[in-house]
């Protein structure tokens, strides 16, 4: 009886495909699992790493029928030059196909990315920008649909506005950083300094005054941004201020006062 080759006694699983030599993936003691004598980072052409070694052998190598055993699978020859060759591109192609300047096998989104914002794209995250989330920029085209399928490059960004709604309602211009800069917008993160950048110099009792009782927003509640910022009249004392004196010693105010005060120890 001839028992020179596995295949004078056993059926050969892979349909001949593998060759004769069964030895070097299997041995005696079992033919599957555990006892496997196949290693796939040694005796393959592709390495396994990251979240690729927990893969199972079947999500690869698919077998024909679906719940056919796994040795009925192709074995050799697979595609696998680009990740497309085995994964669906999130990105729908606008991205390439150089899946590895973004991500490594480690795992495909969140601290495992590669990709690194302020190295990799034409816009840095300073500041409050720093802890923006991506989908606040990269919006998904629906509201549950994965971040992948965003617009990742070509945003624009070269204005504020292109990203935020000018709450000055196009008043003051274009030129945000004038006033304002990436650690926040308001309060003791703005870059404005009214006695260095506006002509109205606040002196004595006018430096404790709050900003909204010069401007005044437009409703009771609207935000201070919602102002006028340009163009308040402050010639006279009695463009802000009612007359106590009811118009009887004329509007030259400073012969008598100071910013000091209105009275007593701050009277000229």
């Amino acid at each position: 009886m001839k028992h020179e080759h596995c295949f004078d006694c056993h059926k050969d699983p892979h349909a001949n495909n593998l060759g004769t030599n069964c030895e070097s993936c299997h041995e005696n003691t079992g033919w599957k699992g555990k006892d496997l004598k196949f290693d796939h980072n040694r005796d393959s052409k592709y390495m396994l790493e990251g979240k690729h070694i927990s893969v199972k052998c079947t999500d690869c190598h698919h077998p024909k029928p679906q719940n056919a055993l796994l040795a009925s699978s192709v074995m050799r020859g697979l595609k696998s030059k680009f990740c497309s060759d085995c994964h669906k591109d999130p990105h729908e192609n606008t991205l390439s196909d150089k899946c590895k300047n973004c991500h490594d096998f480690s795992g495909w989104k969140g601290k495992s990315l590669k990709f690194d914002h302020n190295r990799d794209s034409k816009f840095t995250l300073e500041g409050k920008h720093s802890a923006a989330k991506c989908a606040d920029c990269h919006k998904p085209p629906a509201k549950d649909a994965p971040l992948a399928t965003s617009v990742m490059r070509g945003l624009k960004s070269k204005l504020c506005s292109d990203c935020h709604k000018d709450p000055h309602s196009e008043a003051l211009g274009e030129k945000c950083k004038d006033c304002h800069n990436y650690a926040g917008w308001k309060g003791k993160d703005l870059n404005f300094d009214h006695n260095r950048d506006s002509k109205f110099i606040l002196e004595g009792k006018h430096i404790s005054v709050k900003c909204i009782d010069c401007h005044k927003p437009p409703a009771k509640d609207a935000p201070l941004a919602t102002s006028v910022m340009r163009g308040l009249k402050s010639k006279l004392c009695t463009d802000c201020h009612k007359d106590p004196h009811e118009n009887k010693i004329g509007g030259t105010c400073n012969y008598c006062h100071s910013f000091t005060s209105w009275k007593k120890k701050g009277a000229k």
